[in-house]
């Protein structure tokens, strides 16, 4: 296991983190009290198999975060934006920022953006995301596009074009080889997959997950995110997630691998240190050298720290 640093605690930069404020009004899904607008909120958590989401009606900022993983050295994190309204997404990257700022903690920005904007739309989000924050480092889309179409074209072409990350959520069955394609005909296009590719049922989809896995793991310019197990696994021991993350790390070489803990999503089933001890037991066969670049060195090299 990693020999933990002068304090003795084990050091982790954290690849996957979500903070909020309901107060900003942008995250509808986890507002207490159902909403009476016509706010567009895009994501229809039911379909993600997720369950209960009860347990995140609450503010989550960043000294909630530090409590959840005291007893871990996190110097930094990478935040992925969490609003599910297309309109606040340019709002979201504004507080972030300011948040940076005022308490530290995150080191680089995944914004969310609009798929639905049209491809000029499309270029001029992302550019103004960037415009924003110097810790901008890529982007993501929650409900996914048609890569072949213009809008599609534009995304993926303006995160090569400006050496930026595209973030993806691709899920088994059919989501990750299209995932594949694109990083066939983008090769200068770093593309991290989300949640390891993110299953939508556990039920039937190892093998189908496991060989677009390797698929997409053949394209030299995509990563892989061991996060979020908990959302198709709904616990975290390590006899249950031990063949899904052996998968991914020995499909992928751990090279190409960073942990996130898709804190405080996967609280909803494990706290924060239960979380990462399962990672660190699963890991420790790799050695140390392997389980820090795991769970530190890898992401400070991927999102360009």
């Amino acid at each position: 296991m990693s020999t933990p640093n002068d304090s003795g605690r084990f050091t982790f930069i954290d690849a996957h983190v979500h903070l909020w404020d309901l107060a900003n009004g942008w995250y509808p899904f986890f507002e207490p009290t159902e909403r009476t607008d016509d706010v567009d909120q895009t994501l229809d958590v039911d379909e993600l198999g997720m369950g209960d989401m009860s347990a995140l009606r609450r503010s989550y900022l960043t000294d909630d975060y530090l409590g959840d993983t005291a007893r871990y050295d996190i110097p930094s994190v990478v935040h992925v934006h969490a609003t599910t309204v297309p309109t606040a997404n340019l709002d979201e990257t504004r507080w972030l920022a300011k948040l940076a700022a005022e308490r530290g903690l995150i080191r680089r920005l995944v914004a969310q953006v609009d798929g639905s904007a049209g491809a000029d739309g499309i270029r001029r989000e992302l550019e103004q995301h960037a415009a924003e924050s110097d810790l901008f480092i890529g982007a993501r889309l929650v409900e996914g596009i048609d890569y072949d179409s213009d809008a599609g074209r534009a995304f993926v072409g303006t995160l090569d074009e400006h050496g930026w990350v595209y973030d993806a959520v691709a899920h088994a069955g059919g989501g990750i080889r299209e995932l594949a394609g694109v990083a066939a005909r983008h090769e200068g296009l770093t593309i991290m997959l989300e949640h390891a590719g993110w299953p939508l049922t556990r039920e039937g989809t190892f093998e189908t997950w496991r060989t677009e896995l390797a698929e997409l793991a053949a394209r030299p310019n995509v990563w892989l995110k061991l996060s979020g197990f908990a959302m198709w696994l709904h616990r975290i021991e390590a006899s249950d997630l031990r063949p899904w993350l052996e998968t991914c790390v020995e499909t992928f070489g751990p090279q190409r691998c960073v942990v996130g803990s898709n804190f405080p999503i996967d609280s909803l089933w494990t706290d924060f240190d239960a979380l990462l001890g399962t990672y660190r037991t699963i890991t420790e066969q790799y050695g140390a050298e392997v389980q820090r670049g795991l769970f530190e060195t890898n992401v400070q090299r991927v999102y360009r720290f």
